[in-house]
C-alpha cells in the first residue's frame, strides 16, 4: 500500500503543474499593445531555412513589479510554449529551435490587474 502511495503522489503532482501552465488560453491571452505593465519582444532567423529549421528568441519585462506578479506565455509552433513567471524587473529571455508566433501576458495566472490596463 505504501508503494502505491509513493508513487501516486508525484504523478499527481506533475498532473497538476501541466494544468497550470496549460491555462492561459485564447481571451484570457492579453498582447503587449494591450498593457501597461508587459513589455515583450520576439525574433525569428531561419539560418537553416532550406532544411527547416528556424530559431526563435523572446524576451519580456514586468514594468509594474511592484504590484505584482506576471505570467507570460511564448507561443512557440511545432514546440512546447514556454510559461514565465516574472515578480521582478529584471530581463527574462531565452532562445530555441521553434518558430514563435506571439507573446502574451496570461490574464488568468497573473496578479489581477497586472495584464490589463485599468
Amino acid at each position: 500500500m505504501k508503494a502505491i502511495r509513493f508513487l501516486l503522489v508525484p504523478l499527481l503532482v506533475l498532473m497538476s503543474a501541466g494544468q497550470a501552465h496549460a491555462a492561459c488560453e485564447g481571451s484570457k491571452r492579453i498582447k503587449q499593445s494591450e498593457s501597461s505593465c508587459f513589455e515583450g519582444a520576439y525574433q525569428n532567423k531561419s539560418p537553416w531555412y532550406y532544411f527547416g529549421y528556424t530559431k526563435g528568441s523572446a524576451q519580456a519585462f514586468n514594468t509594474c513589479s511592484r504590484t505584482g506578479k506576471l505570467v507570460v506565455k511564448v507561443d512557440r509552433q511545432a514546440a512546447e510554449d514556454w510559461t514565465w513567471t516574472i515578480e521582478s524587473p529584471k530581463k527574462r529571455s531565452k532562445s530555441g529551435g521553434a518558430r514563435i508566433r506571439g507573446i502574451y501576458c496570461c490574464a488568468d495566472l497573473s496578479d489581477e490587474g497586472v495584464c490589463q490596463d485599468d
